[in-house]
């Protein structure tokens, strides 16, 4: 937590923008300044499932560092070809648990058709933002905070896309950002 602390608030790079001569240039955005995309991972019937259709990302397919693995027990549901293109994830989109688990998250970078589930929401971000950087800025204390997931916070028992997109952070450079993601990985 500390170190993802001093990654989004630019103490974990002060010797690098030194070094390289680099200007602090931490401006406060928020996730809806980034943000391209909202996406509520779609409900499906018992019928739409199959063993052979597109795998339905779950919370209990994230890791703890923010990477997603599908697995044998993973779910997967038959999608017509026109409403894969709308559902699925594309490399570098957030996925974010929206109910229970709140605030589990992870970045999608697989080379395959894959689709959040009914819990996630799935957030795609401009160019300007790494998807990683923007995970390692709500996993950070002040990001669990705004999320509602301090120590000291109520539980909440869900979250919705615009409340994140309200979620205010530092937001340096894009290469910057590598910097700061190349570090904390």
């Amino acid at each position: 937590q500390a170190i993802l602390a001093a990654a989004t608030t630019g103490k974990l790079t002060e010797e690098w923008r030194e070094i390289d001569g680099v200007e602090d240039s931490l401006v406060e955005s928020t996730i809806g300044d980034v943000c391209e995309q909202s996406f509520y991972g779609p409900r499906f019937g018992k019928n739409e499932y199959s063993p052979t259709g597109i795998p339905t990302i779950r919370t209990t397919d994230m890791t703890e560092d923010g990477l997603i693995e599908i697995t044998s027990d993973t779910p997967r549901v038959d999608v017509p070809q026109e409403k894969l293109e709308h559902f699925r994830a594309r490399k570098g989109d957030l996925l974010v648990t929206r109910t229970g688990s709140i605030g589990v998250m992870a970045v999608f970078e697989g080379d395959y058709d894959a689709m959040p589930s009914a819990y996630l929401i799935r957030f795609r971000f401009a160019n300007r933002v790494l998807p990683r950087y923007i995970f390692f800025s709500l996993t950070a204390p002040a990001g669990q905070d705004a999320l509602g997931l301090s120590s000291t916070a109520i539980t909440q028992p869900n979250v919705n896309a615009e409340a994140i997109k309200r979620i205010s952070f530092g937001l340096p450079s894009i290469e910057e950002q590598k910097e700061i993601v190349r570090r904390v990985e």
